[in-house]
């Protein structure tokens, strides 16, 4: 009875260290397929710009060297602030610092723009209080979209990245 029982707080001890365990990242997929399958489930992807990476790296005020590969797209009409960015950086600790770096950037966004916004389009407002930055291993993805549209992209990014 005795070996049975530390079988079994054995078997759950091990389940547990599996549970915790850090989610590990693939480091070969391309932005730009990542790219495709955000565009894939968005309504409006007609009217996104893409943003190469040198204006990218002026537009958010980005050092070169933390990321190899990047996009930004973002609306064109003036109804919807609709945005998202995947970058996939050198090292993980360059994805960490440029999660920083795009925070703040989401930060000042929110700040110089939310009086306009609260008098021009108030439901846009919503979007930019609740956009998020995600880190997966290297990758780092922002948006600025509605929150389940959001949180769907995310989920669809990390599925993509995630090493089986």
């Amino acid at each position: 009875m005795i070996k049975q029982i530390s079988i079994l707080i054995l078997c759950l001890v091990s389940l547990t260290a599996c549970a915790r365990r850090a989610p590990v990242y693939r480091e070969d997929v391309e932005v730009k397929k990542v790219q495709e399958e955000v565009d894939g489930m968005l309504y409006h992807t007609d009217s996104l710009i893409s943003y190469d990476p040198e204006e990218v790296r002026f537009y958010l005020d980005l050092p070169e060297e933390y990321c190899s590969d990047c996009i930004v797209r973002a609306q064109t009409s003036s109804v919807s602030i609709d945005e998202y960015g995947i970058f996939h950086c050198k090292t993980e600790e360059d994805a960490e610092k440029l999660e920083d770096l795009l925070e703040d950037y989401l930060e000042r966004s929110l700040e110089g723009k939310r009086e306009w916004l609260q008098s021009y389009n108030p439901s846009e407002l919503q979007k930019l209080e609740r956009s998020d930055v995600e880190r997966f291993g290297s990758y780092v993805v922002y948006g600025i979209l509605d929150p389940p549209t959001e949180r769907l992209m995310m989920e669809q990014v990390e599925s993509m990245l995630l090493d089986d």
